[in-house]
């Protein structure tokens, strides 16, 4: 059947409140045995940088919790459990994405009352924002330590009811803890100031263009050379990996050899690698680094051939770290991007790392 203007309109309306257009008959929620924060459903929709590649990011292994539904009658709760995520929590491994758990209580008569509310229905050619909804996970637990997750009453635009939410703060909160998830940066690259992920600032397929100046974190005058310190102390420097595939473009269905390598030289890689580890260096070494990404040293000669690992300085501290290729071209870049020669002392100094 076609759909009308207005029809369709109110089809693209709705599809932006961030769920079904018309809410359905919620399900009595399932009653198990204790609650679940940790449950890798739960967060999905969470985002976290990837840790480095063979680690042991997540928890001990949870199943899925199960969906959201109404309480059914006769279940009597003494306790809510609120979730929250979008937090961190760090340990002797790192930092790690996290889960906050508050404990609650409060008139339970009233939340019960709120969560009978049901679902409203969407009106005709009704518009909603477009927003993304962060909504805690709510669970209610009995005397007896049975628990099951309940849902929120949403909207005509799936967003769940302010009134709820009036209801769900009005309670106490006994008891706060934080629970790992997933792990963000590893207790080594904190420990050196180093990013899980970095990336070497190639534009325009392998051909080194020189992009628009970064402001170094350091440096208060936006675009102008970054400068060395007059004795830079020892450091250490974040080494990392380039991600199998980077710089290469996948081929391209139809496409001859002579336009699939036109599509390659004119293709826009951002050339990125994964956290392996971070070398201390003497002071001597860092201010050789510090020189040649200076707007003294020698402007690197176009190259084409990929690193495969690339070290940083000022990975964590700095917008615009200095980024030495370990192989490849084996060029240094600056805090503006442009790429420099690297000096024979510094290679010979950097060699083995």
């Amino acid at each position: 059947m076609a759909l009308s203007g207005g029809a369709l309109a109110a089809v693209l309306l709705l599809s932006g409140c961030g769920g079904p257009a018309a809410p359905g008959e919620v399900p009595p929620a399932a009653l198990v045995n204790g609650v679940d924060c940790q449950a890798p459903n739960l967060s999905e929709s969470v985002l976290v940088y990837p840790s480095a590649p063979g680690l042991a990011t997540d928890v001990p292994l949870h199943p899925d919790a199960p969906a959201a539904g109404d309480v059914p009658a006769g279940f009597e709760p003494v306790t809510l459990i609120r979730c929250t995520f979008m937090d961190t929590v760090e340990d002797e491994q790192g930092l790690w994405s996290a889960v906050t758990v508050e404990t609650l209580t409060g008139d339970f008569a009233r939340l019960l009352t709120a969560l009978a509310e049901p679902d409203d229905e969407p009106g005709f050619n009704q518009a909603c924002t477009a927003d993304m909804e962060f909504v805690p996970v709510l669970w209610l637990e009995n005397a007896a330590g049975d628990a099951m997750r309940v849902a929120w009453p949403m909207t005509s635009c799936n967003k769940t009811k302010p009134a709820t939410h009036e209801v769900v703060d009005s309670f106490t909160v006994t008891a706060t803890q934080k629970l790992p998830l997933a792990l963000i940066t590893t207790r080594e690259a904190l420990d050196a100031g180093c990013t899980m992920q970095a990336s070497i600032p190639l534009f325009g397929g392998l051909q080194n263009i020189e992009y628009p100046p970064l402001v170094d974190a350091n440096d208060a005058t936006p675009g102008s050379a970054p400068t060395a310190s007059a004795a830079p102390a020892a450091g250490e420097l974040c080494l990392y990996t380039v991600d199998p595939g980077a710089g290469e473009l996948e081929p391209i269905p139809g496409a001859d050899a002579e336009m699939q390598q036109q599509l390659q030289d004119s293709a826009v890689f951002i050339v990125s690698g994964s956290f392996v580890g971070a070398a201390p260096l003497p002071a001597a070494t860092i201010a050789l680094i510090e020189g040649a990404a200076s707007g003294a040293g020698v402007p690197a000669v176009d190259c084409d051939t990929l690193a495969t690992r690339f070290g940083q300085l000022g990975s964590a501290e700095t917008i615009a770290p200095i980024t030495v290729e370990l192989d490849g071209c084996e060029r240094v870049f600056g805090a503006t991007g442009t790429a420099y020669e690297t000096p024979a002392e510094l290679a010979a100094a950097l060699a083995g790392v």
